[in-house]
């Protein structure tokens, strides 16, 4: 069976070479000509000057007329010379200008302002001179460890109170807003500085929270902080609906002694 098989496979490879071999012969010398194109035929036109006539005899062309030439003159046209012409040219040596007439100025009263004396001021230091021992050397009162009268001069001699300590916000920044309720600080303390307070501030105008000893501050003094934040928690502010929730701002306290 198998060499049956190989036989006919090898007889069906050189069958299939051989048609195609015949094959491309056949291509090669009965392939596909191209025709030469025939030369172009055209048609004789007799030649004639109109679109009608009649016989087979040609008539002779017309000579043509010979064309007389007419001498053109020509024509100088003669531009007339302008004549000269004087002219007067009369000069005017003087002109008569429009009289001005002068304003004489209008005189200003100027008003004399009389200064004002300025009211005396009473020295109450000089109506209550303090105690004066023979050596002619000044004496002291207060508790401050330096020399001089500690006190108030709306005060009287006797009282052994010596002052307070005045605090107030001298400042604020808090961007676009306004403060409605301004604080004011009595603190009764010796103790003196400003008071640098960061607050934070909701968009009705209240302060949610505060924080003293920013910076700017002068002092460290606990008491000072604690009275500098109790006063600005209760400050307050004009209402922003378009601000923070919590708007960051500052307020300041400067603690002087009340003079």
């Amino acid at each position: 069976m198998d060499y049956y098989k190989d036989k006919n496979k090898r007889t069906g490879i050189i069958t299939t070479t051989i048609v195609h071999l015949l094959i491309l012969l056949l291509f090669i010398f009965t392939g596909l000509t191209i025709p030469v194109p025939l030369p172009e035929q055209g048609i004789m036109v007799n030649f004639g000057t109109s679109d009608e006539g009649m016989g087979e005899i040609q008539p002779e062309e017309v000579s043509s007329s010979d064309v007389e030439e007419v001498d053109v003159e020509e024509v100088v046209e003669s531009t007339p010379v302008p004549t000269e012409t004087q002219e007067e040219i009369i000069t005017q040596e003087e002109v008569e200008a429009p009289a001005v007439n002068e304003v004489p100025p209008t005189p200003v009263e100027s008003e004399v302002v009389e200064e004002k004396e300025p009211d005396p001021v009473v020295n109450t230091s000089a109506l209550y001179p303090g105690k004066q021992n023979n050596d002619a050397s000044e004496s002291s009162q207060g508790e401050t460890g330096n020399p001089g009268d500690q006190g108030s001069q709306d005060g009287i001699h006797d009282s052994k109170n010596y002052g307070e300590s005045h605090g107030s916000g001298t400042g604020f920044f808090l961007s676009g807003r306004d403060i409605v309720f301004k604080p004011k600080v009595i603190a009764n303390t010796q103790e003196t500085g400003k008071v640098v307070v960061h607050i934070w501030v909701d968009r009705y105008g209240k302060v949610k929270r505060a924080t003293p000893g920013a910076k700017g501050s002068t002092t460290t003094s606990s008491s000072l902080y604690k009275i500098a934040k109790e006063a600005a928690i209760k400050a307050k502010f004009s209402p922003n609906r378009d601000a923070p929730e919590e708007q960051k701002g500052t307020l300041v306290f400067d603690f002087k002694l009340r003079q």
